[in-house]
């Protein structure tokens, strides 16, 4: 679930409640069972570098299975047609989407909408991402 990084398995261990909460948010975020908009408002108050990471992760754990090449099971435990419903190649673009924010990490943007825009991506099983480059909520947008 830490992409064999020592050090992040150590970092999420030690953080088990938090990333617990994430996998349950990012599933009913899925499910349709969350508010994009309420989840963002409470991811933005964690450490963001923290957050983005473990997305990142979920998200490439999801191309993994998405794709067949198997690989750990996804700390959110989204169900099979979670992953049916949405096209493979967007969730790499996503994925570049997530790596541009942490790239953008102690600059000057609005981390609330950055991640309202990314969960509502989510919530919508990535129907909008991968049309027309950089999303807006992206930051230099």
């Amino acid at each position: 679930l830490a992409g064999n990084a020592p050090l992040a398995a150590l970092q999420a261990a030690e953080r088990l409640d938090l990333t617990n909460g994430l996998s349950r948010d990012l599933s009913a975020l899925a499910a349709g069972r969350a508010s994009p908009l309420e989840v963002a408002a409470a991811w933005s108050k964690l450490e963001l570098t923290f957050v983005l990471e473990w997305l990142s992760r979920q998200v490439q754990a999801a191309a993994k299975i998405a794709l067949g090449a198997g690989g750990p099971q996804l700390a959110a435990d989204l169900d099979n047609s979670v992953l049916q419903r949405i096209d493979s190649r967007k969730l790499f673009c996503y994925l570049d989407h997530i790596n541009r924010l942490r790239s953008q990490l102690g600059g000057s943007f609005n981390v609330q909408l950055a991640l309202e825009g990314l969960l509502i991506d989510w919530s919508t099983g990535l129907t909008q991402a991968g049309r027309g480059g950089v999303p807006a909520y992206l930051p230099g947008r």
